[in-house]
């Protein structure tokens, strides 16, 4: 109920709250601060880009959603350091998508 309120109020779809839950670091439990932190960063994210013909699918949804949990967990660095273009705000569902089916 907590990522379907949280998504909702981002203004997305019960579609992309009910998939990116179904990911059990999102929606089996609550995290951390930092890991709540970013939970919201990528429900944002994928908000942001809902829409597009890379998420068009809940599959897809819930391989970025994994996938992003993972690599936050195995290397915090990923999208929390560097350059702004490596953040996750701007990367395109694309390159995302293409990341997690690697």
């Amino acid at each position: 109920a907590l990522r379907l309120a949280q998504v909702a109020a981002l203004g997305g779809p019960r579609r992309l709250a009910d998939a990116a839950s179904s990911v059990s670091r999102i929606g089996m439990r609550l995290g951390s601060e930092e890991e709540e932190a970013w939970v919201l960063e990528v429900l944002t994210w994928l908000c942001k880009h809902e829409a597009t013909p890379e998420l068009a699918e809940d599959e897809d949804v819930r391989r970025v959603s994994q996938w992003l949990m993972l690599i936050r967990e195995e290397r915090p660095e990923f999208f929390a350091t560097g350059p702004k273009n490596r953040r996750l705000a701007a990367r395109s569902p694309r390159k995302v998508l293409a990341a997690a089916a690697r």
